[in-house]
């Protein structure tokens, strides 16, 4: 909840943000474009590399790991549509799927997509290919201070939602 620490990779509290947004409404604001995609085309080698590292460490961070995997399952609907954006490998999508959860996973890696449909999700790279109205809860973990224009990644997300829908958005609380 706002203001709690959860254990980072070291097992140290760290401070973090949780916001559950509210229900949407009946106000329509927009779709757009292709979230991540410009990001996905512009990392360099350098970056890609950085990327599998953190990647490799935060798989190792169980603690951290399962704190994020109940705070999802305590805000997810009993029921519904649910989608995973910025899924990455699966890390938090596959045990939900395993749970009964109708999961999609967008990411716009291609690798990461891959890994994904091996694992039996479904996976999307764009939220271009999630019909406006269809999901009942999205949830986004550590992903939007990654994405330079992150308040309109919230419209798209918002956009997905069917009425009386949730967002689940969990970010660091670094600047």
């Amino acid at each position: 909840e706002p203001g709690t620490g959860a254990p980072g990779p070291s097992g140290a509290a760290r401070p973090a943000r949780h916001l559950v947004g509210g229900t949407h409404g009946g106000e329509a604001i927009g779709a757009g474009s292709a979230v991540g995609r410009e990001h996905q085309a512009t990392q360099s080698g350098a970056e890609r590399a950085h990327v599998e590292a953190l990647w490799r460490v935060m798989q190792e961070a169980v603690n951290y790991n399962r704190f994020l995997l109940d705070t999802v399952r305590r805000h997810a609907p009993a029921s519904g549509k649910v989608l995973d954006f910025g899924a990455g490998s699966g890390q938090f999508a596959a045990p939900l799927k395993q749970l009964g959860m109708d999961l999609t996973a967008l990411e716009p890696d291609q690798l990461l997509q891959q890994r994904l449909r091996a694992q039996g999700l479904h996976a999307v790279g764009s939220t271009e290919e999630v019909p406006d109205g269809s999901l009942d809860f999205v949830y986004t973990l550590n992903v939007l201070e990654h994405i330079e224009d992150d308040a309109q990644a919230l419209l798209q997300l918002y956009a997905k939602l069917a009425p009386g829908g949730r967002l689940l958005v969990y970010v660091p609380a670094f600047p």
